[in-house]
């Protein structure tokens, strides 16, 4: 009996010092917010493929040609999003009060410059007509991600021309590592 109950402590003992760890936990990889964003404009931009140089705006924004809120396009398509998109959109609100440095973090396909505001109106000022660009432009606002950073929300600005352009709120799926469009919602157009 006191050899079990020695070789039982001597088991306990060892066991309890053991380098390997009594529980094993899953380690979830964390998702960079700002490397996901640069993802989602990448998948935006390649949508449009294109031999032209793309000019972006170096600053975030939001729709300021209609000034429609994401709910007033929601009410004018008849759509109700899901809770994931909902929180998107919360964070999509949060982040979009004030505008963020745009850097050189796309991955395209195409050739592009970061312009200023200032830069863009000259451009389609000159003595060239705004048609007869060889570029296309494009506007992001900050892109809202709901809590496993699985669905996105984005506000899209795309010009190619005085009577080519569109605004639109984007909602995008994560699938297998992959930002995928998951609805367009345009809600100004020329």
């Amino acid at each position: 009996m006191r050899i079990i109950l020695l070789l039982l402590t001597i088991i306990l003992i060892f066991g309890a010092c053991s380098e390997y760890p009594s529980k094993v936990e899953t380690v979830v990889p964390k998702l960079d917010p700002v490397a996901e964003q640069y993802a989602v404009y990448s998948v935006l931009i390649n949508q449009y493929a294109s031999d032209k140089v793309l000019m972006i705006n170096n600053q975030t924004t939001i729709d300021n040609i209609s000034r429609r809120s994401p709910e007033q396009t929601f009410q004018s398509y008849d759509l109700t999003i899901s809770p994931e998109f909902q929180v998107a959109l919360e964070d999509y609100i949060t982040k979009n009060k004030e505008p963020e440095q745009l850097t050189q973090s796309f991955n395209i396909k195409a050739d592009y410059k970061l312009v200023t505001k200032k830069e863009l109106q000259s451009y389609s000022k000159g003595q060239q007509a705004f048609s007869a660009w060889k570029s296309t432009y494009f506007a992001f606002s900050r892109v809202g991600f709901d809590s496993e950073m699985k669905h996105a929300f984005v506000y899209v600005e795309y010009v190619c021309g005085s009577l080519c352009a569109d605004g639109s709120y984007r909602l995008l799926t994560k699938e297998d590592g992959v930002w995928k469009e998951t609805k367009s919602l345009s809600f100004w157009a020329s």
